[in-house]
């Protein structure tokens, strides 16, 4: 689990360049771009790697991998979305905001039932990656997100939603 994740975008540029200079080793690809690189290569933006994991662990978190109550799941009965929706908590500072249960709690209740209620681990890893697509190469190569959005949702406008 990432419990530090990059939240300043030159903090996030610092780190995707890594990736980005690696994939330029690979000979054959040196004169694509970053994205075709990764796509050909089959390898997400490092972003979108650390919303995964992300991802997966609240998966574990919901479906009592964990025997701790640091996500508080919404039992009051929904009409939208799926049954294990997080309570969004409300903070007052930029730093409370960056902890983990805050900054995955947008992006995991706006998944679909079809992902959450996948009946195993590895069903819903696929799931999520069939979910993202194409746009996993993508996911946070335009910079991080915005105050109250889900790290996911910020995607360049050439992409598909």
């Amino acid at each position: 689990m990432f419990f530090w994740a990059p939240w300043y975008k030159k903090d996030i540029i610092l780190i995707e360049n890594v990736q980005r200079r690696v994939t330029k080793l690979v000979s054959n690809l040196r004169n694509y771009s970053y994205v075709d690189r990764l796509q050909k290569l089959n390898l997400p933006s490092i972003t979108y790697r650390r919303l995964r994991g992300d991802l997966i662990e609240v998966y574990k978190y919901t479906h009592n991998y964990y025997c701790t109550e640091q996500l508080h799941i919404n039992r009051s009965s929904t009409t939208r979305g799926h049954s294990l929706k997080i309570s969004k908590q409300h903070c007052k500072t930029n730093v409370r905001l960056r902890f983990f249960s805050l900054r995955v709690t947008n992006t995991w209740n706006n998944l679909p039932d079809s992902v959450i209620s996948a009946p195993s681990l590895n069903t819903f890893k696929n799931r999520l990656d069939a979910f993202y697509g194409e746009r996993k190469f993508y996911v946070g190569l335009e910079g991080p997100p915005r105050m109250g959005e889900g790290y996911a949702t910020y995607l360049p406008p050439s992409v598909p939603a």
